[in-house]
C-alpha cells in the first residue's frame, strides 16, 4: 500500500495484512452504576501476516467488543488498531476494501443456487466494468478456494450447515480481503465438519489472506497459528501457540483455562504474565507505545 494524493492506495497484492492492536480500550456504561466500564481493557498484541489466528474466551470476555475495534463498526475508545503499521482511524474507508467479515448467522437467499448467490454477490463487491467473462471466473476461484466444486447448481437450501457457511467465506473472498474475520463460523458444526472448517481457514492463510476467527470450541484448536485467549472484563491473559497454552496455564483440561479465566486474581496474575512473554517483548520493541499498559500494571 501507499499514499499518494493524501489518500491510501493498495494495490493487487501478495500477502495477507498484519494486524497491530496498541492499548485498546472499549469503555462503556455501567447499566447498574452509570459508571465507565471497560469491557476491552487495554489489549496490546499483534497479529502477522498470512497467519491464522483464533480468538477465545467465555462469557463476558469482550471478544465481539475487541472485533468491532477491529472492524471499525465501533472503534476503540482509547489506543489504536493499526493495519500493516497504519492507524485505521485515520484511514477507515480505505482499509475497508482489504477487510472480510463472515458473521456468525448466514445471510443469503435459500432459493438461489451455490453459483446464482456468489454471481449476485459478485456484481456488487467487484468493480463495475468488470466483464461477465471476469465474474464467472472469481465466483469459480471462490467456489473452488471454499471446496465446493460440483456444488454450484445446488440451492442454498439444500446445503448443510457447514457448506453455507463456507458459501459466506466465500462471499467475502470475491473482493479479495487481505484479512478474513469470521464470527464464530463452527458454531452448531459437528466435530468432523469444525475439523474440516479450521483446515479450511488455514488454507485460507496460506492464500495472502490473514485469518481472524472467533471461536468457543477448543477440539481442533491445534490447527490455529496463534491463540489471543481473553478473561472476563476484556483483559488478554494469552497470546501465543496452542502447543504451549496449557503449560502456560498450568492445567490439563482446557476447560480449568475457562475456570480460572473468571477468577479477578487469576486475570491479573495472566495479564501480568503475558507481559513477559517473547511474543509482547517483540510487540513493545517494535511498537513501543505498547508498554504502557504493563508499565502502568507492573507499577501497581
Amino acid at each position: 500500500m501507499c499514499f499518494s494524493g493524501g489518500l491510501l492506495h493498495y494495490h493487487e497484492h501478495k500477502s495477507g495484512i498484519s494486524v497491530q492492536l496498541l492499548n485498546v480500550y472499549k469503555t462503556v456504561k455501567n447499566r447498574n452504576t452509570g459508571k465507565p466500564l471497560n469491557i476491552v481493557d487495554g489489549t496490546s498484541f499483534e497479529i502477522e501476516p498470512n497467519s491464522f489466528v483464533v480468538l477465545v474466551g467465555g462469557s463476558g470476555t469482550g471478544k465481539s467488543s475487541l472485533l468491532t475495534c477491529i472492524t471499525g463498526t465501533a472503534p476503540c475508545t482509547k489506543g489504536s488498531v493499526r493495519f500493516d503499521g497504519l492507524d485505521t482511524a485515520d484511514n477507515r474507508n480505505a482499509f475497508e476494501a482489504v477487510l472480510g467479515y463472515v458473521p456468525q448467522k448466514d445471510i443469503m437467499h435459500d432459493n438461489l443456487t451455490v453459483e446464482q448467490s456468489l454471481t449476485f454477490t459478485a456484481k456488487l463487491r467487484i468493480a463495475h466494468d468488470a466483464t461477465r467473462a471476469e465474474i464467472n471466473a472469481a465466483v469459480a476461484h471462490a467456489i473452488e478456494a471454499v471446496d465446493l466444486t460440483g456444488r454450484e447448481k445446488t440451492l442454498i437450501s439444500q446445503l448443510s450447515g457447514g457448506q453455507k457457511k463456507r458459501v459466506s467465506i466465500a462471499m467475502e473472498l470475491l473482493a479479495n480481503p487481505r484479512l478474513l474475520i469470521l464470527d464464530e463460523p463452527t458454531s452448531g458444526l459437528s466435530p468432523d465438519l469444525d475439523r474440516s472448517m479450521m483446515e479450511l481457514c488455514r488454507k485460507l492463510s496460506h492464500q495472502n489472506c490473514t485469518v481472524l476467527m472467533v471461536t468457543h470450541n477448543m477440539s481442533n484448536i491445534n490447527l490455529c497459528d496463534k491463540i489471543a485467549f481473553l478473561g472476563v472484563g476484556g483483559v488478554l491473559c494469552y497470546y501465543g501457540a496452542p502447543e504451549k497454552l496449557h503449560r502456560y496455564f498450568d492445567v490439563e483440561l482446557t476447560s480449568d483455562i475457562f475456570e480460572k479465566l473468571r477468577v479477578p486474581e487469576f486475570i491479573e496474575q495472566y495479564r501480568q504474565q503475558y507481559f513477559t512473554t517473547p511474543e509482547f517483548n517483540r510487540l513493545v520493541a517494535a511498537w513501543p507505545e505498547a508498554a504502557q499498559e504493563a508499565d502502568k500494571r507492573c507499577s501497581q
